[in-house]
C-alpha cells in the first residue's frame, strides 16, 4: 500500500550516520509494515463482523441530524438504504405528550443520491444517501420525525431547535473515536449522552473512523452512537483520517466517499471545502468549523471575516490538528501561523481539537490590543487568559504525551494533562459563564474550568474547577496500554541477544498457544521471537529489514528542490550485481572507480522518477558520501534543482530494491515550506502525486 501522514517525525536534523535510519526503523515497525503479528493472535479477541453486515438494506440507517447555519428555525436528516430504495421521505410534527402527535405531520420529500462507491477498495458498495431539510421551524420547540420510502419507515426521532435569543444551553465535544470504533468508542458516547442529556449538539474534532472510505468503520461508528446521531446534531470536522486514496491504482488522497453523503452540514464556509470548513450560529454562540487538511491560507481570509462580523458573545472554533499539540514529536508550525494570530486579535474564547490521542488543556496570555496594555494594571494576569486550547481523545487509540509539556511555545501553558484515557467534554453556557468538564468513560470528573466574560472586551477571567477531579492519569499508574514481558522474561531476553532493544510484545491467549510474541532489533537486523508463558523461548527467526530513505526538501524563498537518497551500500551492490560486501566501485571513497556514477545513474533512472508539475527532471547527481559502518553503511546521494515556477504538483516514484527484495519500503520524507508527509513506497505502490 501507498502510505501518507501529515508527520512531525523529521523535527531535528538528520545526523550523518546509521543513526539517520532509526527513525525510518521505527516508523516502519510501529505502523506495521514489518509485523508478523496478526489479530487472531493477540490475547484481546478482536471482533469479527459477518461478510455483509455494514451493507445497506431496505430499512432507514446511518440516520444523522445536523444543524443549518440557523438551529433555531432549520435543521437537516441524512439517512441510508440499499440502492434499491429509490425514494425517500421525512414526515415531521410538534411533538406533543399525546402519541397521535403525527396527525399534525407534514410530509417532505428527499434529495436522493447513489453512492457508486464498488471500485472504492473500502467500501466496495452502492448506497443511496436521502437528505431533507426542515425549514421554517419554530424556535426552542420539539418535534418528532421519522425517515422511509412511504413504507418502510424509522421510529419517530425527537430533537429540540435552538432558541432564536441568548439563553443558557450545553453541548458535547470529544476527540478522536478512530480506533476500535464499536467496541469501546461505544461506552464514551454514551456515558457522553448520560452525563449531557440536554445537550444541544455534539463537536466531532475528526477522525471518527481510522479508513476514510471503510463502509465497515462507518457502519461502526453509527452503531455505536445509535440513535444518538439522529437525535443530538452533530457539528463535525474531517481529521486526517477522513482522508485517503481511493484504490491501489488510485493513489491521490480525497475526503471520504461518505462524508457529504451522510451529512448535511452549512455550506458557508471556503468554496472546495464544503461542509468541511463553515460555522453556525447558536444561541449567543458562534461555533467555527475549519478543515485542518488543506487550502490554509483562504481559510485564514475567510475566518478574519467570520470573527470581526461576528455579534456573539462566545466563540468556539474546531479542527482536528491541535495549534498546541499533547503527543511527542507533534507540531503544526503553519496552522499556528495562520490561525492563532487571528484567535488572539478576535478573542476566541475556546479551541476544541483533536489528533494526539492523549488529553491536553491549556491558555495562551491575553491578547492585548493597542492602548490595551493596562487594561489588566493591578490584577493578577494568572487569573485572566485568552484562549483555551483543549486536546482530546474518545478512542481506544492511545499516545504518549509530550515530555516537556508546552515549553516550547513560551506564549502558552499547559494546565492538565492525561495518556491512556477515553475522555469526553461536556461545555455548559449561560450568560457572561462557561463552564467546562472533562469525564472518563466511567464518569469521573477529570478537568474542570470557568470561562467568565469581563466588560469593555477584556479578556475571560479564568477559574479553575478541579478540585474534585481524579488524580492525574498517565500510563505508569494505569493499566497497560501496551502489552509487556514479565520484567525477569524481559531482562533473561536482553541478556541472551545483547545489543538488540525490545520494540513490541504481544501477549496470546487462545487455544492454540498462551504467552508471547515479541519483536526486538538491533540496526537493521530484526529478531521475532515465540515465549511461552513460563518465559521459555520456544522459537527465534532472524531477519533483516529491508528499506531506502530519502529526504525531499522545498524552499519557496530559495526556490530550491533538494533529494537526499540514503541506500544502504550492501543491497545497492547486490542491485548492481556485485557482492554485497564488494568495495569494487569504491563509492563515496577516494579510489571511488570512474564506472561508479554511470552504473549508480542506469540503476536509479530505472526505478526513480521525480515529476515537478507534470514534467520530469533529469537526475544529475550533485555529490554522495558514505556513513556508517559494517552492514550499516550507507550511501547518500544528493541531487539538487533550481524550481523557479510555482510548486502545483509533485509526483515521486521510488522502486528500488524491489525486484531484489518483495518486502522493500521505500520511505520518502517530503518537506515543502511548512507542509510535510510521510510517503511509504513499495513494489506494489511504487509512486504518489501530491498537489499543492
Amino acid at each position: 500500500m501507498t502510505f501518507s501522514i501529515n508527520h512531525q517525525l523529521k523535527s531535528i536534523p538528520i545526523t550523518r550516520s546509521f543513526e539517520i535510519i532509526q527513525k525510518s526503523l521505527l516508523f516502519l515497525l510501529l505502523t506495521g509494515f514489518f509485523s508478523i503479528l496478526n489479530a487472531q493472535e493477540r490475547a484481546y479477541k478482536v471482533p469479527e463482523f459477518a461478510k455483509n453486515w455494514s451493507k445497506p438494506g431496505q430499512h432507514p440507517d446511518h440516520i444523522m441530524i445536523n444543524y443549518g447555519q440557523d438551529p433555531a428555525t432549520t435543521a437537516s436528516v441524512t439517512w441510508r438504504t440499499s440502492e434499491e430504495i429509490s425514494v425517500g421521505y421525512a414526515e415531521i410534527a410538534v411533538a406533543t405528550a399525546a402519541p397521535k402527535f403525527w396527525r399534525n405531520a407534514v410530509t417532505i420529500e428527499a434529495v436522493t443520491e447513489t453512492l457508486d462507491a464498488t471500485d472504492v477498495d473500502d467500501a466496495q458498495v452502492t448506497s443511496n444517501y436521502h437528505s431533507v431539510t426542515f425549514e421554517k421551524l419554530q424556535p426552542e420547540t420539539i418535534y418528532a420525525y421519522r425517515v422511509g420510502d412511504g413504507k418502510i419507515w424509522s421510529e419517530w426521532i425527537q430533537f429540540k431547535t435552538a432558541s432564536d435569543k441568548e439563553a443558557p444551553f450545553s453541548f458535547l465535544y470529544v476527540g478522536d473515536a478512530q480506533n476500535y470504533i464499536l467496541e469501546l468508542w461505544s461506552r464514551l458516547i454514551r456515558e457522553g449522552y448520560r452525563k449531557g442529556p440536554g445537550a444541544s449538539f455534539i463537536i466531532h474534532a475528526g477522525d471518527m473512523i481510522n479508513n476514510a472510505h471503510s463502509e465497515r468503520q462507518w457502519h461502526e461508528w453509527y452503531t455505536a452512537g445509535g440513535w444518538i446521531h439522529s437525535m443530538l446534531p452533530s457539528i463535525s470536522v474531517p481529521g486526517n483520517h477522513e482522508y485517503g486514496s481511493l484504490s491501489r491504482e488510485n493513489s491521490e488522497r480525497s475526503l471520504s466517499v461518505q462524508w457529504r453523503p451522510q451529512f448535511t452540514l452549512p455550506e458557508n464556509g471556503v468554496e472546495g471545502l464544503e461542509e468541511t470548513n463553515y460555522y453556525i450560529d447558536h444561541q449567543g454562540m458562534r461555533i467555527i468549523a475549519l478543515n485542518s487538511l488543506e487550502k490554509f491560507e483562504e481559510q485564514a481570509e475567510w475566518l478574519e471575516k467570520v470573527l470581526s462580523n461576528n455579534p456573539n458573545r462566545w466563540t468556539v472554533a474546531t479542527y482536528h490538528h491541535p495549534l498546541y499539540s499533547a503527543s511527542a514529536g507533534r507540531a503544526n508550525d503553519e496552522l499556528r501561523s495562520l490561525w492563532k494570530p487571528l484567535f488572539d486579535k478576535y478573542k476566541v474564547d475556546l479551541a476544541l481539537q483533536g489528533h494526539d490521542h492523549a488529553y491536553a488543556r491549556g491558555r495562551v496570555e491575553p491578547y492585548l490590543a493597542e492602548g490595551e496594555q493596562n487594561v489588566l494594571g493591578g490584577l493578577n494576569k494568572r487569573d485572566y487568559t485568552g484562549t483555551v486550547y483543549v486536546v482530546s481523545v474518545s478512542g481506544g487509540k492511545m499516545y504518549d504525551l509530550r515530555p516537556n509539556a508546552w515549553d516550547d511555545w513560551p506564549e502558552a501553558e499547559r494546565d492538565r494533562a492525561a495518556e491512556n484515557t477515553q475522555l469526553v467534554q461536556l461545555i455548559n453556557v449561560d450568560g457572561d459563564k462557561l463552564s467546562y468538564q472533562s469525564f472518563t468513560a466511567t464518569g469521573e470528573l477529570y478537568d474542570a474550568f470557568d470561562l467568565i466574560k469581563q466588560p469593555d472586551g477584556k479578556p475571560n477571567k479564568f477559574i479553575e474547577r478541579r478540585g474534585y477531579a481524579i488524580d492525574e492519569r498517565r500510563h505508569d499508574n494505569t493499566i497497560s496500554y501496551e502489552d509487556q514481558l514479565p520484567a525477569n522474561t524481559k531482562a533473561e531476553i536482553e541478556k541472551k541477544y545483547q545489543g538488540y532493544e525490545t520494540v513490541s510484545v504481544s501477549m496470546i491467549d487462545n487455544t492454540e498457544f498462551k504467552g508471547y510474541y515479541a519483536q526486538l532489533r538491533e540496526g537493521r537486523n530484526r529478531l521475532d521471537l515465540t515465549v511461552s508463558s513460563s518465559g521459555d523461548i520456544l522459537k527465534a527467526n532472524a531477519q533483516q529489514l529491508r528499506f531506502s530513505q530519502t529526504d525531499m526538501e522545498y524552499t519557496s524563498d530559495k526556490k530550491l528542490l533538494t533529494l537526499n537518497l540514503k541506500l544502504f551500500l550492501n543491497d545497492l551492490n547486490e542491485a548492481l550485481g556485485l557482492d554485497p560486501q564488494s568495495n569494487e566501485l569504491a563509492f563515496g571513497q577516494s579510489n571511488e572507480s570512474p564506472r561508479a556514477n554511470a552504473m549508480l545513474l542506469d540503476y536509479l533512472k530505472k526505478f526513480i522518477y521525480v515529476k515537478v508539475n507534470g514534467k520530469e527532471l533529469e537526475l544529475q547527481i550533485k555529490s554522495k558520501q558514505l556513513t556508517g559502518e559494517g552492514n550499516n553503511t550507507t550511501l547518500e546521494v544528493y541531487f539538487e534543482y533550481q524550481q523557479t515556477l510555482p510548486l502545483r504538483s509533485l509526483e515521486v516514484k521510488n522502486a528500488v530494491f524491489t525486484e531484489l527484495f518483495p518486502g522493500q519500503n521505500n520511505l520518502v520524507y517530503a518537506d515543502f515550506d511548512k507542509r510535510s508527509e510521510v510517503l511509504v513506497l513499495n513494489k506494489t505502490n511504487p509512486s504518489q502525486q501530491l498537489d499543492f
